[in-house]
């Protein structure tokens, strides 16, 4: 797949990630849901500190694992409205640097298991975002709520 094809997916994804946290309640986001995993909006807060890990990794060139898992100071992530500026602000930050030319999109990223190109650390943050908002999918269930529509092909 070409670079830019794949980021319109993430983008088609993170408006999908984002109305997903926008149907919990704010009673809910701080409150666990199912026993053993996060709360929705850390789990939603998680997701964009991962993105935004990997992403200063392919602007550092090396990935340093803690920050794919560190969360600002600062983030409320009992309130929607702050999480999806956390959110909106880390995929900007994303979509802006991925309009790198191929031979960058290609570079190598030290990363604790050896170098691995920068398109595959974006497909591996790609599919973490995937897999947790299938999670928050599952929360939303649980709480009788509609999840948004994934698949416009019913």
């Amino acid at each position: 797949m070409e670079k830019r094809e794949f980021f319109e997916y993430w983008t088609d994804a993170f408006r999908l990630t984002k109305s997903t946290i926008e149907r919990f309640p704010e009673a809910d986001l701080m409150r666990t849901i199912v026993p053993g995993l996060r709360p929705p909006g850390l789990v939603f807060a998680h997701i964009y500190a991962h993105v935004n890990g990997m992403f200063n990794a392919c602007v550092r060139r090396e990935l340093i694992p803690d920050e794919l898992s560190h969360l600002p100071d600062d983030l409320d992530t009992g309130r929607t409205a702050p999480l999806l500026r956390y959110a909106q602000r880390t995929m900007e930050e994303l979509l802006a640097h991925a309009s790198v030319d191929d031979q960058v999109w290609r570079q190598k990223i030290k990363t604790p298991w050896g170098e691995v190109p920068m398109e595959s650390l974006c497909i591996q943050s790609f599919a973490h975002e995937i897999h947790h908002r299938g999670q928050l999918t599952v929360m939303l269930r649980l709480l009788n709520l509609e999840p948004p529509e994934v698949c416009v092909h019913g």
